[in-house]
């Protein structure tokens, strides 16, 4: 699901969503897994926008 979401958010293909996933889970010391479920909790939620991690994903280009 959180693949998913990014994939949308970031107009990412699936592959690269994922590596978008990796790299952000390597960064912050946590599974994919792991993240992934924070992250989609954030977006669900309204903690996190699309924008915002768009502009966390850019940051690593």
């Amino acid at each position: 699901m959180a693949t998913s979401m990014v994939s949308l958010a970031l107009q990412l293909e699936t592959a690269d969503a994922l590596a978008v996933l990796r790299s952000q889970a390597y960064g912050s010391d946590r599974t994919v897994d792991a993240l992934a479920a924070a992250l989609a909790a954030d977006l669900v939620a309204g903690r996190l926008t699309a924008r915002q991690l768009g502009e966390d994903a850019d940051s690593d280009r």
